[in-house]
């Protein structure tokens, strides 16, 4: 197969394509061990984010909420509303102690009767 008069100008994409992330790779000149921020973002997971956020506020670093809401946003791409409905929840969910259930069924001698006041 012949290449056209643009394939020869200009390459193929793929070659394109290639040459571009080359010349990306050279530009920054980045160590092995060094990583991005964007894969030190990936390796956190959502609760582990939310546990951060969690702490901060409870500690009271601003700063350090302000980032893991930062982060929350950028990689789940999830509202304020999200959020904060989220760190409610885990808050409760920390806070609320499960209780066993004692009987199966209601001691009626043990229940009061409600009184309401009748208005007029």
């Amino acid at each position: 197969m012949q290449k056209t008069e643009w394939q020869e100008t200009f390459g193929s994409l793929a070659e394109t394509a290639k040459l571009q992330e080359e010349q990306a790779q050279k530009a920054v000149p980045r160590s092995p061990d060094t990583l991005r921020e964007d894969d030190v973002l990936a390796q956190e997971s959502y609760s582990d984010l939310l546990e951060a956020t969690l702490a901060a506020i409870t500690s009271g670093n601003d700063d350090e909420e302000m980032n893991c809401r930062r982060d929350l946003k950028t990689i789940w791409r999830l509202s304020d509303d999200k959020i904060t409905s989220d760190l409610f929840k885990a808050f409760t969910n920390s806070k609320v102690k499960k209780t066993q259930q004692k009987h199966d069924s209601v001691d009626l001698r043990e229940v009061e009767q409600l009184t309401y006041l009748k208005d007029g």
